[in-house]
C-alpha cells in the first residue's frame, strides 16, 4: 500500500513538472486579476462561485462538522475582502499592484529555473518573493508561505 501511494505521488508532481506551462518575463507581462485562490487541497473560483474540495481534505472537515455550503460562504467572503487584485506587468521591468486597500508601483524580476517573481517596492525598501508558476495560462502566485501553501490564481486580461 506504502509503495502505491509512493508511485502516485511521483506521477503526481511527474504530470505536474510537465503539465505546466512556461514562466518567463514575456509570458507574464499583462494585466492579471484575481480569479480563484487555492490552499491546503481547497480550491475556489470566483467567476463560477464554485468550490473544489480534494476528496482527503473532505473527508478532514466532515470529520470536523465543516459543510462545503459554509466553505463556500467563508471563501466568497475572504476574497471579497481582497478584490480588486491586481497585479500589472510591463515589458520594461516596472509593474504595479492594486488590491482593495492598496496601489503600488514597483520593479520585478523573473527567475524562470526557481520559478519566483521578485518584487521591489522603493517606497518601502523591500523585497517579495512570489513563487509562481503558469498553468493554463493563468499565473499562480504564492507569498512562499510553505504553511499555508496558498496560491492566488490570476488570469490575464489584457
Amino acid at each position: 500500500m506504502k509503495k502505491l501511494g509512493l508511485t502516485f505521488l511521483f506521477f503526481s508532481i511527474f504530470f505536474l513538472a510537465f503539465t505546466q506551462d512556461n514562466l518567463d518575463r514575456n509570458t507574464i507581462v499583462g494585466k492579471w486579476t484575481a480569479v480563484g485562490f487555492s490552499a491546503n487541497g481547497i480550491m475556489y473560483n470566483i467567476e463560477t462561485d464554485s468550490l473544489y474540495i480534494m476528496p482527503e481534505t473532505y473527508d478532514e472537515f466532515t470529520s470536523n462538522d465543516e459543510d462545503t455550503a459554509g466553505l463556500k460562504k467563508y471563501f466568497r467572503r475572504e476574497m471579497r475582502s481582497i478584490l480588486p487584485f491586481n497585479f500589472n506587468f510591463k515589458k520594461n521591468g516596472n509593474c504595479t499592484f492594486e488590491n482593495k486597500d492598496i496601489f503600488e508601483r514597483a520593479t520585478y524580476a523573473v527567475d524562470e529555473d526557481k520559478k519566483i517573481i521578485t518584487i521591489f517596492n522603493a517606497t518601502s525598501g523591500k523585497f517579495i518573493n512570489l513563487e509562481a508558476y503558469m498553468k493554463d495560462n493563468n499565473l499562480y502566485v504564492s507569498n512562499g508561505n510553505t504553511k499555508s501553501l496558498g496560491f492566488i490564481i490570476l488570469k490575464k486580461v489584457k
